[in-house]
């Protein structure tokens, strides 16, 4: 799979949201040569905001999602759940922590599992306090 950040603005909600790219399937279920961007599909929702870094985690119980560092908003965490992908990030905490959002990653901070650094610049719309967070995983 390749996430892509698509920012067509700094802060905001975007014109054209992120894309999650999966290699197609054909019909006999090996994959083929051609890309969906599968957060166009019935159901799923894409990051809206003006997101300009991502980092790949390997969660604890070993599921997988993309968290997106937005700027002026709160951070995204991308994830599927039941074949439906959507931002999971509020159930984490971070609908509180609107940022600047300048980077991410995910690394073994704190816990030695895949804790997510947040670099902040803080919010261009005056309502961050410029620090950068981490959310331990648990």
């Amino acid at each position: 799979e390749i996430y892509s950040v698509t920012t067509d603005g700094i802060g905001g909600i975007m014109t054209s949201p992120d894309k999650l790219y999966r290699r197609a399937t054909s019909a006999d279920g090996t994959k083929s040569d051609g890309w969906t961007d599968v957060l166009k599909l019935p159901g799923n929702s894409a990051n809206q905001h003006s997101g300009l870094s991502a980092a790949c985690v390997a969660r604890n119980d070993g599921r997988h999602a993309v968290a997106v560092a937005n700027y002026g908003y709160p951070p995204a965490l991308t994830e599927e759940i039941g074949g439906i992908i959507s931002n999971v990030g509020p159930d984490f905490g971070f609908a509180d922590k609107p940022t600047g959002g300048r980077g991410v990653v995910a690394a073994p901070v704190l816990s030695g599992r895949q804790d997510l650094f947040f670099l902040n610049e803080g919010s261009p719309f005056g309502d961050s306090d410029r620090t950068n967070f981490v959310f331990v995983e648990r």
